[in-house]
């Protein structure tokens, strides 16, 4: 077994608090900095800053965090170290049950499961949660796609096609995202539900980050707690565990697969390519392997030329495979003679994606940061600024690249994508989260468990941070996901209860109300959603030929949603009137909104 982590002796400075002190500060001058510069970009290049999510959490959530984290940090800045009770246990003796960790992974399984429906309302919000859920149907019925009956796919843009893999004329469809995520789903659906996914992976996150510090530091069990503590405590951890997101399988696979590099052995290494093809093929293929290319790189480094070639090769083929996925799903689906596969390969959308660094570009991507920083642990990013800077001074290569690889989606996501749209922190970041975790338990490994400062000031932080944070913030960030969530939730369910044949939403009517056209893949389920605005003339006279029972869902019923972002209030007279319910409508038997969508 090779221990990573060269053991490096105690710098004096830990035992006076000084240099994690001037972390607490530097954090709270960063943050101050952040906060004045998206308020005042925001300002300056954008007239309707709402219209971009980052910019409305940063507003209406994110600061309110931030304000507690800048009083609590400078409270802590000014700690002195005979502050601390004479006598305090220390986190070694903490936890000497066996099983302790696997209850805590239990205890986090049951608390994002029950989180899902209590919190979010059992709702997907964003359309890759959903496209998750979508694919998931797909996959529990033994395909990989879904075909679309004749009859609709003229339709089939009012259909919902965001994140849709563009298969011939329509003749079926999956999301454009890679399946790992949906397939675990499903499988998880045959043992009781869909919802068990995330919190599974945020298990296992906490599993094997516990594994990785009992291999790193053996000998301190408290830097081990310490680390599943700041997991916990995150509110970005917690609560996305709660949604559909891939993000929860990026960061438990990559915590499971940096596991298993660590054993070193032929064996680990050979499940840690399983386990990194799982990871690749998760939703995008960039994100393990930006984690992992910088911690493969020590194998260079250390010139262990047999492991070299064992990832090299196994990589190439896992990126080969997945690249290639999009096309060939594409080609095996379609029926017709149209030319499909053009453009859908990642080499070329990655290509597509890559632009200048934009002005608004960086204004979001502080405002990513800043919400980064404001969903975790008091005491994670403070700490993990002292493992940072402590490893990058000893030249200890592997904590080194693990500091590489957490700040390495930064810049290449502000060249690609800096929105990041829905989220809770930042979610592009979210792969990597275990990565700041080990850093600040590396600052945390420099204080010697029989030293009277981690016995006294460093435990009575550990202590005061987490209860702060469990008690104060993780309940705010609660309130925060509920609050943005159940607007959403309230519209889906009156119309899934509606009982009416179909629903036609007027995704112009709130923000994001076109996230409410989703169906079963088979379109079997009703009522059937529809999105009005692309609906031709000819298609609403299909659609109503028959004469279903039709219900509008329009400014009246998603009011709470507009209001929620601060919205003008329209009416549904405003839809109708665009619609032109008295044309092409006349033929539906229009039915009045059921109670809980009338406002």
């Amino acid at each position: 077994m090779l221990i990573y982590g060269d053991a490096m002796a105690i710098p004096d400075k830990f035992r006076d608090m000084t240099v994690l002190q001037k972390s607490f500060r530097i954090c709270m001058f960063a943050l101050i900095a952040m906060l004045i510069a998206v308020t005042a970009m925001s300002r300056i290049g954008f007239k309707n800053v709402s219209d971009f999510l980052p910019i409305f959490y940063f507003r209406r959530q994110d600061v309110w965090l931030a304000a507690i984290l800048l009083f609590c940090w400078l409270k802590f800045a000014s700690y002195k170290s005979a502050e601390g009770p004479k006598s305090f246990g220390s986190l070694s003796n903490f936890g000497e049950y066996r099983y302790a960790p696997a209850l805590v992974a239990i205890a986090l399984f049951i608390f994002c499961t029950a989180g899902h429906f209590l919190v979010l309302g059992g709702y997907h919000a964003s359309r890759d949660e959903q496209m998750a859920v979508f694919d998931a149907i797909i996959f529990a019925d033994g395909r990989l796609v879904w075909p679309i009956a004749e009859q609709w796919r003229s339709m089939a843009p009012a259909l919902n096609q965001l994140f849709i893999l563009p298969i011939g004329t329509h003749e079926a469809w999956v999301s454009a995202y890679l399946p790992v995520n949906a397939a675990v789903r499903a499988i998880f659906g045959f043992l009781g539900s869909q919802s068990f996914a995330s919190p599974f992976f945020v298990a296992i996150g906490a599993v094997a980050l516990w594994k990785i510090a009992r291999i790193l530091w053996p000998d301190r069990r408290d830097v081990a707690w310490l680390c599943l503590i700041l997991y916990a405590g995150s509110g970005q951890v917690l609560v996305t565990g709660m949604t559909a997101y891939a993000m929860n399988g990026h960061l438990g696979l990559n915590m499971l697969w940096l596991w298993l590099f660590l054993l070193n052995r032929r064996r680990t290494d050979c499940a840690a390519l399983i386990v990194g093809f799982l990871a690749t093929g998760m939703h995008q293929p960039l994100f393990h392997p930006l984690f992992a290319a910088p911690i493969l790189a020590i194998l260079v480094l250390r010139r262990d030329w047999q492991r070299v070639a064992v990832y090299l090769l196994g990589y190439a083929v896992i990126c080969l495979f997945w690249l290639y996925w999009p096309i060939a799903i594409s080609n095996l689906a379609q029926t017709s003679a149209t030319e499909t596969g053009a453009g859908l390969d990642y080499l070329t959308r990655l290509t597509d994606a890559i632009g200048e660094i934009s002005f608004g570009g960086v204004m979001l991507m502080l405002a990513n940061i800043f919400r980064f920083v404001a969903w975790q642990h008091l005491l994670l990013i403070p700490l993990a600024m002292v493992g940072i800077h402590t490893v990058l001074k000893a030249k200890d290569r592997f904590a080194t690249a693990l500091a590489v690889s957490l700040i390495l989606p930064i810049p290449v996501l502000l060249l690609l994508l800096p929105y990041q749209g829905h989220g809770f922190g930042y979610r592009y970041l979210h792969p990597v989260l275990g990565n700041a975790i080990i850093l600040a338990g590396y600052a945390w490994k420099f204080m010697d468990p029989d030293d009277i400062w981690t016995k006294q000031t460093g435990q009575k932080l550990l202590v005061t941070t987490s209860a702060i944070t469990f008690g104060l913030l993780v309940p705010l960030q609660l309130y925060f996901a509920h609050s943005f969530y159940a607007p959403w939730a309230a519209v889906d369910r009156a119309i899934a209860e509606s009982k009416v044949d179909i629903a036609l939403i007027d995704s112009t009517a709130a923000p994001f109300a076109a996230d409410l056209v989703f169906n079963h893949p088979e379109l079997s389920t009703k009522p059937l959603r529809l999105d009005a605005r692309l609906l031709s003339a000819e298609d609403m006279i299909k659609v109503c030929g028959k004469g279903p029972s039709v219900l509008l869902v329009g400014a009246d019923a998603t009011s709470d949603i507009a209001r929620y972002f601060g919205r003008a209030l329209k009416s549904d007279a405003d839809t109708k009137s665009s619609l032109g319910e008295f044309g092409p409508m006349q033929g539906c038997r229009t039915i009045n909104a059921p109670e809980p969508l009338k406002q």
